[in-house]
């Protein structure tokens, strides 16, 4: 199973954007992929828990990179939103993306660039 893509939501200075789309990741596929193109100081990263009854868990995979630490999991409460920021070097794969695994296809992530 390939990796979801998360395309991030382009903002600009005084232009109000959308809502970044959310794509369903899981644990029994790869996850999904979140570019950061344009640097982690950048990237805001939205995250949505479809289950209506149950917190559920966003797992950030450690980087390749020499800061890569651990897995950095997040509880995301029912039906609720969380928006992160994250440090490259923690996170980001040698491709220079970021993977996001969901406890269950309940968890939604977007993206967005910051002008």
């Amino acid at each position: 199973m390939a990796y979801t893509q998360i395309t991030p939501v382009l903002m600009s200075f005084d232009t109000p954007a959308a809502l970044p789309t959310t794509s369903a990741v899981d644990s029994t596929g790869k996850g999904a992929e979140i570019p950061m193109s344009r640097g982690d100081q950048k990237l805001l990263i939205y995250i949505y828990n479809a289950n209506a009854a149950t917190a559920k868990t966003a797992t950030f995979k450690a980087g390749s990179g020499a800061l890569g630490m651990d897995d950095k999991a997040f509880s995301i409460p029912s039906q609720g939103t969380k928006l992160l920021a994250v440090e490259s070097g923690r996170y980001m794969q040698s491709n220079g993306k970021l993977l996001v695994v969901g406890e269950s296809t309940d968890i939604q992530v977007g993206a967005v660039f910051l002008p």
